[in-house]
């Protein structure tokens, strides 16, 4: 039972903020991005259908051979820069499959709508195993806002993202680590 278990969780950390009828959780403060969300002016564009990583959890576990980027908004750049403007979008995320995987389309899609958008608010969701430290660089230099890894896709404590989520604390405005809730793994 979800609200039994939110109060469990509740009682073992009480610093937990919980809103949305037990459906928000966080520790700390909830990013600008999640705010943008629960109003629903933001939109995730997907790089690319690939992933390095087969999550169970994952919605979209394929691959292709294409660089692809799929969006609500439109099937082409200028399409999808139209409609945002028309709906009055705040915040653009950038989701995959893993959209380090071809880190050379993220920038340059993250680059584009930055120039049609300068102040809405990015970021991009990642499992982390492909990140390395130039990248961040890169997304730094260029005004990222915000960085979410997904820890659950390699089980929780890999040495490795911890230490690049680290390292995107120094660089990057906010950096969040967002797992999904795995029923086997709440013990963890």
């Amino acid at each position: 039972d979800w609200d039994n278990y939110v109060e469990d969780v509740k009682s073992r950390i009480p610093q937990l903020s919980v809103e949305d009828d037990n459906d928000t959780l966080y520790y700390g403060n909830i990013s600008t991005g999640c705010r943008i969300c629960q109003k629903g002016k933001w939109e995730c564009t997907f790089i690319t259908p690939n992933c390095n990583l087969s999550c169970e959890f994952c919605i979209s576990p394929v691959s292709s051979s294409s660089p692809i980027s799929l969006s609500g908004f439109g099937k082409s750049s200028e399409e999808i820069i139209t409609n945002y403007g028309k709906v009055g979008i705040e915040g653009i995320s950038f989701s995959g499959g893993e959209p380090f995987q071809n880190f050379s389309h993220t920038k340059n899609l993250y680059q584009l709508l930055r120039s049609h958008f300068p102040d809405n608010y990015f970021w991009l969701y990642t499992n982390g195993t492909m990140v390395v430290k130039e990248d961040i660089d890169i997304l730094a230099s260029m005004g990222i806002n915000e960085i979410r890894f997904n820890t659950a896709a390699s089980g929780y404590q890999n040495k490795n993202i911890l230490k690049i989520i680290e390292y995107n604390e120094k660089r990057i405005e906010a950096v969040t680590v967002e797992v999904p809730i795995i029923a086997k793994d709440t013990n963890k």
